[in-house]
């Protein structure tokens, strides 16, 4: 049993952050870049601010978060299922769909209107 326990501590470590609204990596509210780890963007899809971080392939991104084609670049975005799911960012956000860097196709993720 402790030896899953550092696996896993270990994964965590190695894995980096998970993304969601309190997420240093990707999805938390920030003032400036010193509030994440890598990128605050504050224009009107964040009023509030959004760590991020600038990618080229999903690995690139926190867990839960994919590499996003943006109107402010290829970032990492906090996916979603449901409007629902985004309530945790704030009110004025939704799930909405963006296009895939590293594949065809698109996801869902959380963005403020």
């Amino acid at each position: 049993m402790r030896h899953l326990f550092l696996l896993s501590f270990v994964l965590t470590i190695a894995c980096g952050s998970a993304a969601g609204p309190t997420s240093r990596a990707v999805g938390g509210a920030c003032a400036s870049n010193s509030d994440c780890d890598q990128m605050c963007l504050t224009n009107q899809t964040f009023p509030a601010g959004y760590c991020t971080r600038p990618c080229t392939s999903d690995g690139d991104c926190a867990s839960g978060s994919m590499c996003v084609k943006d109107d402010f670049g290829q970032i990492c975005e906090v996916l979603c299922s449901t409007v629902e799911s985004c309530t945790a960012f704030g009110p004025k956000f939704a799930c909405d769909q963006k296009s895939l860097v590293a594949a065809s196709g698109s996801v869902a993720v959380c963005r403020s209107h």
